[in-house]
């Protein structure tokens, strides 16, 4: 089976894998890139309202799970399939709260752009290790402490919690204007429901994702409610340290090569 891997930074010798940064990628089968039919009128539908809206009939067969930022001045049919930040919080359902991940981060840009994030808690994680711990409203902003005096945080990805779902979006673009909107990203996003009564305890999906969760220092235990199970993406991370024996295959470039 043919894989893809994306974003991805390790470094390793011969007895124990050394990795510098916090980061997070996405591996998902080639076959396993678009929604199917039946996904299409699902909670895990990938595109919002106003983007079904605006692509008119097109087949849900054709809905990339990976896709492009929406770039400003250029032709419609090169923005085909792109998602803009705005619709990646989706306001058709209430948000409760969210978690944004970031190596570079120009706070007043994503305020004008999501200001909605100022009305429920919200905790953004960058990797600019010389701000301080800040606290503006609802808003608090931090870059993880790293367990190695080097590396820093470089994890892109929201997590956006509704009553009967959470949005789990990984980006390649840092939070700023000139990434956003000048430059051409990848971001992953799919939508995970509620567990049910027989749905699986756990996945590996969902123990890698509150894994790096619990590393930058964010509630994980949230996530337990949601059935990450259905999952077409594999999860790989980085996180700073030294790891020997069976743990140097939970992260990095060894995860991948696990899973390939």
């Amino acid at each position: 089976m043919k894989k893809e891997a994306l974003d991805f930074s390790l470094e390793e010798n011969e007895e124990k894998d050394l990795q510098l940064a916090l980061n997070l990628s996405i591996l998902v089968p080639k076959e396993k890139r678009r929604l199917s039919d039946s996904q299409g009128d699902s909670s895990n539908s990938s595109l919002s309202d106003s983007q079904e809206n605006s692509q008119g009939s097109e087949n849900n067969e054709s809905i990339p799970l990976w896709r492009f930022n929406r770039i400003r001045r250029v032709p419609k049919e090169a923005n085909q399939f792109s998602i803009s930040l705005q619709e990646i919080f989706d306001s058709s359902e209430e948000i409760l709260s969210t978690v944004i991940t970031t190596y570079d981060l120009d706070l007043e840009w994503l305020l004008e752009n999501i200001p909605l994030i100022q009305l429920v808690p919200t905790i953004i994680v960058h990797g600019h290790q010389k701000e301080e711990h800040k606290e503006v409203g609802k808003m608090k902003m931090y870059c993880p402490p790293l367990p190695i005096p080097y590396g820093t945080h470089h994890g892109k990805m929201f997590i956006i919690y509704y009553k009967s779902r959470v949005r789990i979006a990984i980006s390649t673009s840092n939070l700023n204007a000139k990434d956003y909107e000048r430059k051409t990203q990848g971001i992953w996003m799919e939508d995970f429901p509620l567990k049910e009564k027989d749905s699986p305890a756990s996945s590996e999906f969902e123990i890698t994702l509150r894994d790096y969760v619990k590393r930058i220092k964010v509630d994980d235990t949230p996530l337990a409610s949601f059935d990450f199970s259905k999952t077409k993406a594999i999860l790989i991370t980085s996180i700073p340290g030294y790891f020997q024996g069976q743990n140097m295959f939970k992260y990095g470039h060894l995860s991948l090569q696990r899973h390939l």
